[in-house]
């Protein structure tokens, strides 16, 4: 997410608590009740034949742009401290989007849920980010970070799995790099730049990654480090 918000021109949020999948879920229930074909006051579900699909997939398009690009956007970066209009502000950002963890909690759904993703958003593409599965059950253990299901190395390769399957159906607007390329800055964190259409600069990257990213870190030296 770092490196990602280092370019000009792109904005990456923060984890949101599920915020889209929980769009998909109500997007789910207006398309069931749509599919009731209440057209008369005697029907329980009267008015659900006239529900406009595309103009639903429009305002959530919308929503989602505005929750990501607030108003407070022109006062987070120079690129945009003489812009007070918020339409000027999407016109100066190529690429906005989010991070998030909580993919593997819906696996069952998981392609029809980024399937649904890119009904919402223009040209979507998913940069898939893994990590050394021992590494990551240390980093959980660590910072007890809270999970619905038993984390094991099996679970873990389930999820990665789940990942490669998507990838390998969609490799036109799908990324995968680990944790791994990025802080040895490997070949692959540059082919991301490429993927991207961005120029990779090693200056920049250096600078990202001298800084802490770090949910709540276990090591002493990295916690010392200022973000």
């Amino acid at each position: 997410m770092g490196v990602l918000n280092s370019i000009k021109g792109i904005v990456i949020r923060g984890e949101n608590y599920d915020f889209c999948f929980h769009l998909y879920k109500s997007y789910k229930a207006i398309l069931d009740t749509k599919n009731q074909v209440g057209k008369k006051s005697q029907n329980p579900f009267y008015g659900s034949d006239l529900i406009d699909e595309n103009q639903l997939l429009k305002d959530y398009s919308q929503l989602i742009k505005n929750v990501l690009l607030s108003k407070h956007l022109k006062n987070s970066s120079n690129m945009f401290k003489n812009i007070t209009s918020k339409e000027h502000i999407y016109q100066n950002i190529k690429c906005f989007g989010f991070k998030e963890v909580r993919y593997e909690r819906h696996l069952g759904e998981f392609e029809e849920y980024l399937s649904f993703l890119e009904k919402i958003f223009p040209i979507p593409c998913y940069v898939f980010n893994t990590r050394n599965r021992e590494d990551v059950l240390k980093s959980m253990k660590a910072v007890d970070f809270y999970t619905e299901k038993p984390f094991d190395l099996n679970y873990l390769k389930t999820i990665e799995d789940a990942f490669q399957d998507y990838i390998n159906g969609h490799p036109n607007n799908t990324f995968h790099i680990s944790y791994e390329d990025v802080v040895t800055k490997s070949e692959k964190l540059k082919e991301l730049f490429t993927f991207i259409g961005v120029t990779c600069s090693e200056q920049q990257i250096d600078k990202v990654l001298s800084l802490r990213h770090s949910y709540s870190p276990a090591q002493q030296h990295v916690r010392k480090l200022q973000s």
